[in-house]
């Protein structure tokens, strides 16, 4: 090898998940069901030992989160996008059993005009 594998960085990353559900401080915003996305990325602490082992429990399953969080929220109804982000934030980070730093984003799209990008809310932080 031409590098040292305890200096490498290594991150996972799960981009966009759609999630359907009554968000908004209104009820007039929460009659409708409505599209968030919600990113993450995990930071690991060293290096996953499923590089060197090629097993599922040596990293952080996506497919097992994605549909933890889909659980948790699909169809429910929800005021603020920084609630819900403190909500999901703790939901995975009590599901992820390696050490390292966890970044959550939750995206909406309010019908605000000429807000293309929409509405993100954010937290990062160190877990385990």
């Amino acid at each position: 090898m031409k590098f040292r594998a305890d200096k490498l960085n290594s991150k996972i990353q799960l981009d966009e998940l759609e999630i359907q559900l009554h968000l908004g401080v209104s009820q007039e915003e929460r009659a409708e069901i409505q599209s968030v996305l919600i990113s993450l990325a995990f930071e690991f602490s060293s290096l996953p030992e499923s590089t060197s082992s090629d097993l599922i429990s040596g990293t952080v399953n996506y497919s097992s989160l994605s549909k933890l969080i889909k659980s948790e929220f699909n169809g429910s109804n929800i005021k603020t996008i920084e609630y819900m982000g403190f909500r999901a934030f703790n939901l995975v980070s009590e599901d992820i059993d390696q050490v390292g730093r966890l970044t959550l984003s939750i995206r909406k799209f309010p019908s605000i005009s000429g807000l293309k990008g929409g509405a993100l809310f954010e937290l990062s932080g160190d877990i385990n």
